[in-house]
């Protein structure tokens, strides 16, 4: 009984493996591809473009904003925001002041200025305030 446990444990293995290595395969193949292509611009647009192509790039903005955001958006409503996310252009502040979300939400236009201005792109479209 054990030599047939042992045999469908690495019979199980081995088809894994295989798996894993035409996936590593694909994932290789792909990059280098990419990489290859890289070639045609400098190391700044490679950079841009390597941004825009994965899902890091809106990740990374997310992040840029949440350690500027006082800076962008002051001292007071910094410390009331109790978190900041940023998904598909729409920015999305928690605050639990309601005098702070009414703000928020009757000077949406200008904060969205400041936000864009200060990252110098049209990062965000939209603010909603819960």
């Amino acid at each position: 009984m054990k030599i047939l446990f042992v045999g469908v444990y690495f019979g199980n293995f081995i088809l894994f493996s295989r798996m894993l290595n035409s996936l590593f395969k694909i994932v290789v193949t792909s990059l280098f591809n990419f990489y290859l292509n890289m070639a045609e611009y400098s190391v700044g647009e490679a950079l841009k473009l390597l941004m825009a192509r994965s899902s890091w790039g809106a990740k990374a903005n997310e992040i840029r904003l949440k350690q500027e955001w006082e800076t962008i958006a002051g001292k007071t409503i910094a410390r009331y925001t109790t978190n900041i996310q940023l998904s598909n252009r729409v920015i999305i502040i928690y605050t639990d002041v309601a005098p702070l979300k009414q703000e928020l939400i009757l000077g949406k236009d200008v904060l969205i200025n400041k936000i864009n201005e200060h990252f110098k792109e049209t990062l965000v479209l939209d603010l909603k305030v819960k």
